[in-house]
């Protein structure tokens, strides 16, 4: 597959990004067409109300750590 069997959502997101930039920002009928998927499924990691106070700000300073680290592939940056 073209998108090596990534997440296809961010595949497509990130594809309609560059094709944006293509046209200018002008992303008008960039979706016509586009059909609703046959079958469609998501999984997302949950964490609960068990999980110690802070745990959703822990993961965004450990992934704000790694981007800053000196072995960061290919110079990635937070947001």
């Amino acid at each position: 597959a073209e998108n090596h069997y990534l997440d296809d959502g961010a595949y497509m997101a990130v594809k309609m990004i560059v094709e944006a930039a293509r046209r200018d920002g002008d992303l008008a009928g960039l979706v016509d067409g586009f059909e609703e998927p046959l079958e469609a499924s998501e999984y997302r990691v949950k964490y609960g109300s068990d999980a110690p106070d802070g745990y959703g700000a822990k993961i965004v300073s450990d992934f704000q750590a790694f981007c800053s680290g000196k072995d960061t592939p290919g110079g990635w940056k937070s947001a």
